[in-house]
């Protein structure tokens, strides 16, 4: 009786920890709610710093470009969209061009880019949440 009542307290702690570990924060629901927002853009030959601003006003999100991970704001873009969201327009802006984004979440407690979208090398969508 005793080994089957720790059993069960471990599965049922268990069973809460993974639980919470797959709750999003608000910030990262605000972002995510926000990768549907319906925007119009028209780039032309124009810098992914630039691309990026206009992004973050039309869509009122934050960006923060992978540099370190060889992400180049000087990169050129040229596209057009009409009422995308800005999930469907970033996956075509970066199809065939080596980029991806993830919805950054907190690190640590010093971590300030919670909610942001990390631009990054690869074909990652924002849209998952990635396990450890």
């Amino acid at each position: 009786m005793r080994f089957a009542l720790t059993l069960m307290t471990l599965l049922t702690t268990i069973f809460f920890v993974n639980a919470d570990d797959k709750k999003e924060s608000p910030l990262v629901a605000k972002t995510r709610k926000k990768l549907e927002t319906k925007i119009s853009v028209n780039f032309t030959d124009e810098r992914l710093k630039d691309v990026v601003a206009e992004l973050e006003k039309e869509a009122e999100v934050k960006f923060r470009l992978d540099t370190k991970g060889g992400v180049s704001g000087n990169m050129s873009f040229t596209y057009k969209a009409e009422e995308k969201s800005v999930k469907d327009i970033l996956a075509e802006m970066f199809k065939g061009k080596g980029l991806g984004y993830v919805i950054h979440r907190k690190q640590n407690n010093t971590d300030r880019y919670e909610g942001y979208i990390d631009i990054k090398q690869g074909d990652e969508r924002g849209d998952e949440i990635k396990k450890p």
